[in-house]
């Protein structure tokens, strides 16, 4: 089996339905789909078992499962230790992939000499949706060149650190400073929704971008330089903290500056 297709999902009945038929759209049949659902107490797991048939008459070999888990991360990690692809790519239960054609554009070039093969993806918000483009991987090391549900890795590479949000970011920075082969592509894999789950909490996901790189020996926590950051970011990501405004109106000269190239 060349790839594996991974939803996660947890009470998600109204955008189940979505993810699925993206993937049963694919025109590429060398591939295997497999949703984990984390004990849904909605009809997440009836409308799952609902597509049984459609996939069989397509000759795409679905499985899946409903049981207890301790989060997203932990139920990534159980989907790729049941997995049967050389590759895994993750598509949450509120994503999509992009059109029927991803998996045949990705493994449409001879892809052995890699490990991980990215690109763009489609972000959707309630008020605004745009292309994000990906960029070149070594910016790993200061932010997330790319989405990870715009990723497909190598199946024996992939484990989650459970306890950080930024999980996805650990794995690939941790892939990077290995010295993993990483392939960029102008492919657009995923729509992705901006109400997901990394997007609740801005400041927690800096905070743990952070522990991430001070793990790898990136950034030194306690470092005056560190801590202004640090307080930079609180006023920014934080509606509540003293400042926010300030710190708004601070970035959005800076975007603003880089936009004008200056």
């Amino acid at each position: 089996m060349l790839a594996t297709v991974i939803t996660v999902c947890r009470n998600a009945e109204k955008s189940i339905r979505d993810a699925i038929e993206s993937v049963l759209s694919q025109d590429f049949n060398d591939f295997e789909y497999l949703v984990v659902d984390g004990k849904s107490t909605d009809s997440t797991y009836e409308i799952v078992c609902s597509y049984d048939d459609e996939f069989k008459a397509k000759g795409i070999t679905y499985r899946h499962v409903s049981e207890s888990d301790k989060g997203i991360y932990d139920a990534m990690n159980k989907a790729c230790k049941i997995a049967s692809g050389e590759w895994v790519i993750f598509i949450n239960a509120d994503d999509a992939l992009y059109n029927s054609t991803v998996l045949s554009d990705i493994f449409r070039d001879d892809v052995s000499g890699y490990d991980v093969i990215y690109g763009n993806v489609f972000r959707i918000g309630e008020d605004k949706q745009y292309l994000d483009k990906a960029s070149p991987v070594k910016n790993i090391t200061l932010t997330m060149p790319f989405c990870h549900q715009s990723s497909i890795t190598r199946r024996e590479l992939v484990s989650f650190d459970p306890k950080y949000i930024t999980a996805d970011y650990k794995l690939f920075l941790g892939l990077y400073l290995g010295g993993k082969k990483f392939k960029q592509t102008d492919i657009t894999f995923a729509k992705f929704s901006l109400e997901g789950y990394s997007n609740q909490n801005r400041l927690r996901t800096y905070q743990d971008t952070v522990a991430v790189k001070a793990e790898y020996g990136l950034v030194k926590q306690n470092s005056l330089k560190q801590k202004i950051k640090d307080v930079y970011h609180k006023m920014l990501l934080d509606e509540n903290a003293i400042g926010h405004k300030l710190a708004l109106k601070h970035n959005a000269k800076l975007t603003e500056k880089r936009k004008l190239g200056k």
